[in-house]
């Protein structure tokens, strides 16, 4: 639990004097990209915005709309979208880009400062547009004591005047009017690019958009280096815009005049080819009114009807009367006024009637003997006869007429059906006719519209502002630019500082120990010092040989102060010293600087009142105690006192201190290289050599070899009463401090601490002469007296 909260705390001040480390580092970001800004700034070109402001009015209809009778020509009204798409559309721009001549580009003095319209001293024009062409340069020059150009084009130079145009295959140039008193004295470049460069650059330097979801009005934005330049684009863009909305509309009018004219013609001759068709099916079927003929056949129909009923009645009749008269069988009187229209019959029948009242009355007085009864009698057969002759050929005379008028009837009755007919198909004839007319008069209503509505044509957009630019440049934004710089040149020290923190996997400072050794009461920092550290900050404050031996001398006292501190609190207070105190120091691996804290350590020691003090070569395979003070190394030492008969005191020699003069240390040499070196270490023999430098001296310090390469340190490493274990800063690998608590927690060592060796320091960051690197885990806990570390001499130069 302590672990994990030693690990989850954050010391901002730690954190921040890690990066205050570097701040020259910062400082020199700083000047390099605020200094690119203002190159950047100075050489960039200025970019004017400027801004119209149309309304698209949706109200007019298609020419299908229109034939189809409603009241205008659009069909179905287009969007805002659409009409900022053809706005924007490569036709319209491709326009501009003509209209204004777009393609030339005149520069004054420098390729920044485009020029346009009336500042524009000349005028030019391109002969060939087929081929590119190279850069044309204007400069003034006196030419026979007149202010003229010198033009420079392909490597020719050109005189140009004032009254005589230049031509050359490529293009014609001319000097207006005023360019001989206000332009003169400037230089000029002319430029020409392709048709499609200069619509990309139109394209991409235009902003069209709608002010919001549901409104009509649309913004159109420009940038560009001469607001001038951007001002006529817009209008002329709108202009155009303008103009073609109206030719699209009368472009549909014309269609539609066209198309309604095309059809009169049609119609025309239509009209024309029925009216004749209708005159000639009258003619073939002598048919001039239909109704009158039709009327005339339906009267005769009827008078047919009415005979034929009134035969055919007189026919039953006659047949009746017939039959009457064949069935008596004595004479009876007959029935007159039946009807029979025969005046003949009607009159023999009247006789006959006659004849038989006298005979019945003659009969009244005689007998049907009697001759005048047998005369009459005789009168009444031959009336009789008569009569029925007469019926025969009155029935058969009927017929006669029945069957005629039959035949009549059938013919008038076809004549009836040949007249519908015929009517119904003139009928069919007019009513093209009638269509035919009605829609030939449309089309002369509709021409006369369209017409009339081409003439009147307006455009469907209303100009709300005209452009206006922006005073105020858009770009380059010198805040902004400047921002960025300062922001990227606090960044990118910052990234490059924090991913290389995260990517270091050495200790650095005794943090990265207690993060991982928590339980480790013995943790201390041991700087490099200006003999060994090439980094300063300014040379003229660098400190002196002399004070960083004072220094160094004050690291190792307070470091010796700590190791006898450490050494007393595991001891009772009625404890009495009988013996020296042994202490290892050991480290790794190679060049990790335990050798350096060994000898500056025992020499620390040596200054102490009474107290004595030697220094063993512990490590049997490697010394190096002599390099560190420049001299020979010893043939014999501990491994020939190891292995010999020799007093221990005849191995032990007097060294020079490298900081004092003055200060001599008792040294045992590890001797001569033994074949056996891990035997002699774990022997009787070594034990009780260590226990007999006990006894001589108050402080024996061991330079000992590394214990992951050798197992040496840790045969002997329990005789010793402290361990100090040293870890190089910026050197050994953290994963090694899995190591040191492993050989830790099984108790390899007594009293183990750890010592960070070679951090650095920088003299002018704090006033204590330790960056935070070092300043922060060897200064806070000890503040020295800044006359005693620098000496009274460098302080009065500092106030």
């Amino acid at each position: 639990m302590e672990e994990n909260n030693y690990n989850a705390s954050f010391d901002f001040k730690k954190e921040l004097f890690y990066y205050l480390v570097y701040w020259k580092w910062f400082i020199a970001a700083t000047v390099f990209f605020v200094g690119l800004a203002f190159l950047y700034l100075k050489n960039s070109q200025i970019i004017y915005e400027s801004e119209t402001q149309i309304q698209i009015i949706e109200e007019d209809q298609g020419a299908a709309a229109f034939l189809l009778g409603q009241d205008n020509f659009a069909g179905e009204t287009n969007s805002i979208e659409n009409e900022i798409i053809i706005l924007q559309s490569t036709r319209i721009l491709e326009r501009v880009m003509e209209e204004l001549n777009l393609q030339t580009g005149v520069y004054k003095e420098d390729e920044k400062s485009i020029i346009w319209g009336e500042n524009i001293p000349f005028t030019i024009e391109w002969l060939n547009q087929t081929v590119g062409f190279d850069d044309i340069f204007l400069s003034p020059k006196k030419i026979n004591q007149k202010n003229n150009f010198l033009l420079t084009y392909q490597g020719k130079d050109y005189e140009l005047n004032q009254n005589t145009p230049l031509i050359t295959d490529d293009f014609k140039i001319s000097i207006s009017n005023t360019a001989q008193t206000s332009s003169y004295g400037s230089n000029y470049i002319i430029k020409y690019k392709n048709k499609k460069t200069t619509l990309e650059e139109l394209n991409n330097s235009l902003t069209v958009v709608q002010n919001s979801f549901a409104g009509d009005n649309v913004n159109i934005k420009i940038k560009g280096p001469n607001f001038r330049k951007n001002n006529a684009i817009l209008n002329k863009l709108v202009s155009i815009f303008q103009q073609d909305r109206i030719n699209d509309q009368r472009e549909v009018y014309r269609i539609t005049i066209d198309f309604i004219d095309s059809r009169l013609a049609l119609v025309a001759n239509s009209l024309d080819s029925i009216e004749k068709n209708s005159i000639d099916y009258r003619q073939s079927n002598v048919l001039f009114n239909s109704q009158t003929q039709t009327q005339s056949a339906f009267n005769d129909l009827n008078k047919l009807n009415n005979d034929f009923f009134n035969i055919d009645i007189q026919k039953d009749i006659a047949n009746s009367l017939l039959d009457d008269l064949k069935n008596q069988k004595s004479f009876v009187l007959l029935p007159t006024n039946l009807g029979i229209s025969d005046t003949e019959i009607n009159g023999l029948v009247l006789k006959y009637n006659t004849l038989v009242t006298e005979r019945g009355q003659l009969l009244l007085s005689s007998t049907q003997n009697n001759p005048l009864v047998l005369a009459v009698s005789s009168q009444l057969l031959d009336f009789k006869k008569n009569i029925l002759l007469s019926l025969d050929n009155y029935i058969e005379f009927l017929n006669n007429s029945l069957k005629k008028y039959q035949d009549l009837d059938r013919n008038t009755k076809r004549e009836l059906s040949t007249i519908s007919i015929q009517e119904s198909e003139l009928k069919g004839i007019s009513r093209n006719f009638e269509i035919s007319q009605e829609i030939y008069i449309d089309l002369l209503k509709k021409r006369e519209d369209a017409s009339i509505k081409y003439e009147g044509t307006l455009p469907n957009i209303k100009i709300v502002d005209y452009a206006i630019n922006n005073p105020i440049p858009i770009a380059p934004k010198h805040k902004p630019v400047y921002l960025g710089a300062f922001l990227f040149s606090i960044l990118l020290p910052f990234s490059i500082l924090f991913i290389k923190k995260v990517l270091n996997t050495r200790i650095n400072s005794k943090d990265d120990i207690n993060e991982v050794l928590t339980n480790l009461k013995l943790v201390e920092e041991v700087p490099q010092f200006t003999s060994e550290n090439k980094r300063s900050y300014f040379k003229k404050k660098q400190l002196k040989k002399s004070s960083s031996s004072k220094l160094k001398s004050e690291v190792f006292n307070l470091l010796r102060s700590t190791l006898i501190y450490t050494d007393r609190l595991s001891k009772n207070e009625n404890d009495q010293k009988t013996e020296g105190l042994i202490i290892l120091v050991t480290s790794a691996l190679q060049g990790e600087g335990k050798t350096y804290i060994a000898s500056n350590l025992a020499e620390s020691f040596v200054g102490l009142e009474n107290k004595k003090v030697v220094l063993v070569g512990g490590d049997l395979r490697n010394p190096q105690i002599h390099n560190l003070y420049k001299i020979e190394r010893a043939e014999k030492g501990l491994s020939n006192c190891l292995v010999g008969n020799e007093k221990l005191t005849s191995y032990i020699s007097k060294i020079t201190s490298n900081s004092n003069e003055n200060l001599k240390l008792d040294f045992l040499p590890s001797g001569s290289i033994p074949l056996n070196p891990s035997e002699l270490t774990t022997s009787k023999r070594f034990e009780n050599t260590l226990n007999e430098l006990k006894k001589i001296y108050d402080y024996v310090i061991i330079d000992s070899a590394p214990t992951l390469l050798v197992s040496d340190t840790l045969n002997f490493s329990p005789i010793c009463d402290i361990t100090l274990f040293v870890v190089r800063s910026n050197k050994t690998e953290k994963r090694l401090l899995e190591y040191i608590k492993d050989i830790n927690t099984k108790k390899f060592f007594n009293k183990f601490g750890v010592v960070v060796n070679g951090i650095k320091y920088d003299s002018t960051l704090n006033n204590f002469g330790y960056s935070y690197r070092y300043g922060y885990g060897y200064g806070y806990g000890y503040k020295y007296d800044y006359n005693y570390v620098y000496g009274e001499e460098h302080n009065e130069k500092n106030n």
